[in-house]
């Protein structure tokens, strides 16, 4: 039975040179980073990554410094989605190359699959191109559209691709999710992707998660953890409340993408801008985000580069 990945699995920015080329040299250091922090791997080229956003190269460029600092204990998972199924298909053969943990990928998101079982045939191919490479599906129909049940998924594809292990969960229907999760006694990895309601995934049976403010809170996320095991839950809501304060904050002010490079800025990591149509916050958005957040104790808990 395929081991579930335990713990936070850190969706990175990617960062850019001022001509907003890909910006690897920053990798080894924001890696480091994260490893000394708890985080158990990272997700790259994914949503937070800009992913969809990059040339097949960049991606493959992304994928490759960020193989260089992975190994057993912190564990690289490559997104490989794309609207083009052989972009995919490239992109999921360059991760088994790397000997990446596993791939993940998100739904064509243009020409949608019509029924279940055409988007499970869309991820067999691609799992097939990395047939020896765990293979996860990557459920966000906040930005795909594709808002398929994925109990009914993974039942198919159980029978369908045989690298399959299972999903990334970044929805809000706990319903489907507990589904997915108790299915043929817990046999597949249902990481949780909502980080704002990651109580919710742990109850509901969530061994691990993959989210974006894992890059710049993650310790806020290990004593939700820590607490939820030891069944302190009072400590596990505090902390949770805590998550939603910061992220009510990153709303508040605009941008997610341009906020959260503005808070890894915060936190000593400078990724530079974003590519179009994201874009940099303003100087007196940063500085009002500074305010804000030090009001509610982000810098009590924020990543220490």
């Amino acid at each position: 039975m395929y081991k579930h990945i335990e713990g936070l699995i850190s969706a990175p920015f990617t960062g850019f040179n001022a001509d907003m080329s890909v910006n690897t040299a920053i990798v080894k250091k924001y890696a480091a980073s994260l490893k000394k922090a708890g985080v158990s791997g990272v997700f790259v080229n994914g949503s937070t990554g800009e992913g969809l956003s990059l040339t097949v190269a960049q991606r493959k460029q992304l994928a490759q410094s960020w193989a260089a600092e992975c190994d057993d204990k912190f564990k690289l998972l490559v997104h490989v989605g794309d609207v083009c199924l052989e972009n995919c298909m490239e992109l999921a053969a360059q991760a088994q190359k790397l000997k990446a943990a596993a791939i993940g990928m998100m739904g064509p998101c243009y020409y949608k699959p019509a029924c279940v079982d055409d988007l499970v045939e869309f991820s067999a191919k691609v799992a097939a191109a990395a047939s020896g490479t765990p293979f996860y599906y990557y459920h966000i129909p906040s930005m795909t559209g594709i808002g398929f049940l994925m109990g009914d998924y993974i039942r198919k594809a159980a029978v369908k691709i045989p690298n399959f292990v299972g999903v990334k969960y970044t929805h809000y229907d706990i319903m489907d999710y507990l589904d997915c999760c108790t299915y043929q006694d817990g046999k597949f990895d249902m990481l949780y992707g909502r980080d704002e309601t990651l109580i919710a995934g742990l109850a509901a049976g969530a061994c691990g998660a993959i989210g974006s403010t894992y890059n710049y809170i993650p310790a806020v996320y290990l004593e939700i953890i820590d607490a939820f095991k030891k069944g302190d839950m009072a400590r596990a809501r505090k902390m949770q409340l805590l998550s939603v304060e910061i992220i009510k904050i990153l709303v508040k002010t605009g941008n997610s993408m341009g906020v959260g490079k503005a808070m890894m800025k915060l936190c000593g990591i400078d990724l530079g801008g974003c590519a179009l149509p994201n874009k940099q916050i303003s100087d007196s958005h940063f500085k009002q985000l500074e305010k804000d957040l030090a009001e509610v104790g982000f810098f009590d808990y924020c990543l220490k580069a």
